[in-house]
């Protein structure tokens, strides 16, 4: 009799209807860890995007490269569409001038990418073409964030994160700087790029102290350990990246984060303390970490003194200089996106440059074999896209800073920390961009759009209730 219910079946596997019932128990088991994966991906995806390029796994074809960063955020949209499909919407509703000013200043830095091949039939619109490319699929994280934040549990999964990250960026920033060689350290003493390169590391370390500054002035919102990392492991980070420009970023979240809470509720003197006393430390490390650099701009400000060497401080200066001359030569529409490293572009004002910065090394120049940029995002703006293409890039932060300010001071409390949160992120971004060029591809050109998603979840999650 056994030999034949096993023949036939009858002892196989309990089924429910034509199915086994085992079959409905592990569907609900790989939804639930499918859930539990998907909820990790855009806190996977924010790590990726901060990790130094050459570190970074990839696929080269031609003069193209796919890497790990690239693929995750493919992925990362692409679940986000099916998100979309599947409960419509509303995730993206209510941002509409938000959605303006992107897709403005994307459809701009395409047409300046184009447009300079009317008069200059030698301007590399390809390789131009394809950063500006690439800035619209760092676009692409506005809507994601968007429509992946949707409770609170995913936001303090994504800020937890970033915590966590700067703390072990931190260290790792740390050991470098005492003479540890890994993930191709600096000079033992001097500022540091842990994984992430110098000046993502600032802006890491300054969008990690958003979290800290959040988590003392919002409490309930994190718990004490990510404030901890958020300020210590952001601090560290900022610290040794000796990345000036982080602390400008710094100083604007720490009066941005203080005026807005205190309109929406008390801030404690204890509060307000931490978060000053943060402020003051980041400030005092970075100006003891770049003392030497410090000096020896100092002391090339007399023009009979020439300088032996290229200083930070006075190269950014002279290509600033040339930056403004680029801009005055092309006041309305610019020399073209991302055509300031070509000679064509700067020979015109090298010797002019020459004379204004006679004291500097010949180093210091752009030339082919020293391809500088303009360490400023503003003076770049207005040398490669003109006044009528900053005009655009500013409407774009405006709109956000806008947005962000008002929903940090209007939006129910439970949803106001995801605007102020989006707000400090786009200041951090408003500050690196002082001391950094537009750059597609690296951690701070992806973190105002983090910072943007994050107020169109606000204003989502607004009209929702």
């Amino acid at each position: 009799m056994i030999s034949r219910a096993l023949s036939d079946g009858s002892l196989a596997s309990p089924v429910v209807g034509d199915e086994p019932l085992a079959a409905p128990l592990l569907k609900r088991l790989g939804k639930r860890l499918g859930r539990r994966l998907a909820g990790w991906a855009l806190p996977t995806v924010f790590v990726l995007l901060f990790v130094a390029v050459k570190f970074m796994p990839g696929v080269t074809s031609g003069s193209s490269t796919v890497n790990l960063a690239d693929a995750a955020l493919a992925a990362l949209t692409i679940w986000a569409i099916v998100r979309v499909r599947r409960e419509g919407f509303g995730a993206l509703r209510g941002s509409l001038w938000l959605w303006s000013a992107i897709l403005a200043l994307l459809a701009y830095l395409v047409a300046a990418s184009l447009y300079p091949t009317l008069s200059d039939p030698d301007y590399a619109w390809k390789t131009h073409l394809g950063t500006a490319l690439k800035f619209a699929e760092y676009a692409v994280l506005v809507p994601v964030t968007a429509v992946l934040i949707r409770d609170e549990k995913a936001a303090r999964r994504l800020w937890t994160v970033v915590a966590l990250t700067a703390a072990v960026a931190g260290v790792i920033a740390v050991l470098q700087f005492f003479g540890v060689q890994i993930f191709q350290a600096a000079e033992t003493g001097t500022r540091q790029p842990a994984f992430t390169g110098i000046s993502v590391l600032g802006t890491l370390g300054a969008a990690a102290i958003a979290v800290g500054f959040v988590g003392v002035l919002w409490p309930g919102t994190l718990s004490r350990r990510v404030i901890a990392a958020g300020l210590v492991g952001g601090s560290v980070s900022a610290i040794f990246s000796g990345e000036a420009a982080a602390g400008i970023s710094i100083a604007l979240i720490t009066v941005a984060s203080l005026l807005l809470v205190r309109v929406r509720r008390r801030v404690t003197a204890r509060q307000a303390a931490v978060v000053i006393g943060v402020t003051l430390a980041c400030a005092v490390g970075m100006l003891t970490i770049r003392s030497g650099d410090i000096s020896q701009f100092t002391s090339t400000i007399d023009k009979k003194a020439k300088a032996e060497n290229v200083n930070t401080y006075s190269q950014r200066t002279l290509m600033l200089y040339i930056g403004l001359r680029i801009w005055e030569a092309h006041p309305l529409f610019g020399s073209g996106w991302e055509s300031i490293r070509e000679p064509r572009v700067y020979s015109p004002f090298l010797a002019a440059a020459h004379r204004r910065f006679p004291n500097q090394p010949e180093e210091a120049f752009p030339s082919a074999e020293h391809r500088w940029g303009v360490d400023n995002a503003y003076v770049q703006s207005l040398a490669e896209l003109g006044i009528v293409g900053t005009a655009v890039l500013l409407a774009f932060l405006a709109t956000g800073v806008g947005m962000g300010i008002r929903g940090a001071l209007r939006a129910p409390p439970e949803s106001a920390e995801l605007a102020l949160m989006g707000l400090l992120w786009l200041l951090v971004t408003i500050g690196i961009w002082a001391g950094q060029g537009l750059v597609a591809g690296t951690g701070f050109a992806a973190l105002p759009f983090f910072g943007l998603g994050l107020i169109a979840a606000q204003r989502a999650r607004a009209r929702a209730t």
